[in-house]
């Protein structure tokens, strides 16, 4: 008899433990951002001043409160990347991209764009952001 009352009270304690421990994890990934929809687009054959150096362009497209479309537009890259690697770390004052690749094998450069989706669990507008190319700081700006 006394075993069976144990185990009735044993079962509702562990459910509390376990619904206590699925809230915590959720507030340890609050804040937590990833990326989809990771793009980068064939060389630019357009240019937009008679300078053979277009001028980079970073644009923050608003989706909803928590997720913004990112846009690096010319970026001079070797003419064979066609694959970027996109790292996200969170500041105090807002977060950091770090966008890199592999050095190329073919023997020019040419403008590309760098393209994807931020999804955050808090809202981006007012987000201080940098960017990094290859560990090069290219853009600091706020998010609106």
């Amino acid at each position: 008899m006394k075993t069976r009352l144990q185990i009735k009270w044993l079962l509702p304690f562990f459910i509390l433990v376990a619904w206590l421990g699925t809230n915590s994890c959720k507030e340890a990934e609050s804040g937590k951002m990833s990326v989809s929809k990771l793009k980068v687009s064939s060389c630019s054959q357009t240019l937009k001043s008679d300078s053979p150096y277009l001028e980079e362009e970073f644009r923050f497209e608003k989706i909803n409160d928590y997720s913004y479309q990112f846009v690096h537009e010319n970026l001079l890259l070797n003419c064979d990347i066609d694959i970027c690697k996109i790292e996200i770390v969170k500041d105090k004052d807002g977060f950091i991209i770090y966008e890199s690749s592999e050095a190329g094998g073919a023997d020019c450069v040419c403008p590309k764009d760098i393209s994807f989706v931020i999804n955050s669990t808090e809202k981006l507008s007012g987000c201080t952001v940098t960017v990094y190319y290859n560990n090069i700081f290219y853009h600091t700006g706020i998010i609106h």
